[in-house]
């Protein structure tokens, strides 16, 4: 009953593994940018990090931040 609750108010479970799929994804991408230096890798690189504080923290990032 508590999680149909917490689900309508967007409260979601995260798994574990899903948060460090993102942190790998993050810090593989971090490393091509910092080895490619073109603004695609770092779009790339910014995208990732939105995706894991997403997973981490449940609040999406404006796009005017990134």
């Amino acid at each position: 009953m508590i999680q149909t609750i917490l689900a309508f108010f967007g409260y979601v479970k995260v798994p574990k593994e899903a948060e460090l799929l993102a942190i790998k994804l993050e810090l593989t991408l971090c490393a091509l940018h910092a080895r490619l230096q073109t603004k695609e890798s770092f779009a790339d690189m910014k995208n990732a990090q939105a995706v894991r504080e997403f997973l981490r923290t449940g609040r999406l990032v404006s796009g005017r931040n990134m």
